[in-house]
This record gives structure tokens, sequence and C-alpha cells, in this order.
């Protein structure tokens, strides 16, 4: 398995571990995008938005979108990552 699309960071004692995509998406959900645009932004379907977010979801034990935006803002994590997208 490549280990090279998988990102990690440390949150309130909380370890996740997103790929590169969902870093993408969670960058554009912080931003304010909703999923059509981030679908339209990244060249995938809204269902395939859909998977991402909720494997985030899974992943953080979070089950909204709010919070996600929330947590990775507090994180620094959407910031750090912002950057690398193209808005």
């Amino acid at each position: 398995r490549n280990f090279d699309n998988i990102l990690y960071y440390v949150y309130m004692d909380k370890k996740f571990c997103f790929t590169k995509r969902e870093m993408e998406i969670l960058a554009l959900i912080v931003a304010g995008l909703d999923n059509v645009q981030i679908a339209e932004r990244l060249h995938i379907t809204r269902h395939t938005v859909k998977v991402h977010i909720s494997s985030m979801y899974s992943k953080a034990q979070i089950n909204s979108r709010v919070l996600l935006a929330i947590e990775a803002y507090k994180s620094g994590i959407s910031e750090n990552y912002s950057d690398r997208i193209d808005f």
C-alpha cells in the first residue's frame, strides 16, 4: 500500500489519518464551499465528495460538517493545507 497519500495530524489528543483528497475537501469545507462546489472544483462527482466526507466523519468520530470544519480550523490543519488549493 502506498502511504504517500496519507496525512496525519493530532488535535486534542486525537490522531486523524486523512488522505490528501480528504485534506483538499476539508480545506474547501472550511473555506465555505458546499458539496456541489467542491465536486466542481476537484472534478469529481457529488457522490464522491459525500463518500470522502463520510469517511472523515468516521475517522474523526464527528457527525457534523460544522464540527469537522471547527476542529480543522482550531487545529490549523485547514490553514496549513489551504495554500495548496487553488482558490
